[in-house]
């Protein structure tokens, strides 16, 4: 009997590993932020057509007042891997 529980519960408490190397937003910030700076774009208008937002956002995220969301986490990312 003890063998038949035990199963059972080793399932309902397996933890899965995930060995995606997934980054934090203020990661991917601070990242764009150097890449920004590395490129010598200074402009908020310009970094804001980048990413594909306004440029009050742009302006807020270069100043790390807000946190990206995951959609312009991915287009940082993506902008910064085109180079």
């Amino acid at each position: 009997m003890k063998g038949k529980f035990s199963n059972q519960n080793k399932v309902k408490f397996a933890v899965t590993v995930d060995n995606k190397t997934d980054c934090s937003p203020l990661h991917d910030l601070n990242e764009f932020i150097e890449w920004t700076k590395k490129k010598k774009l200074k402009s908020y208008v310009e970094i804001g057509k980048l990413l594909g937002v306004e440029p009050v956002i742009a302006n807020k995220l270069l100043h790390r007042a807000v946190l990206p969301d995951e959609t312009i986490s991915r287009k940082m990312r993506e902008v910064m891997n085109e180079d």
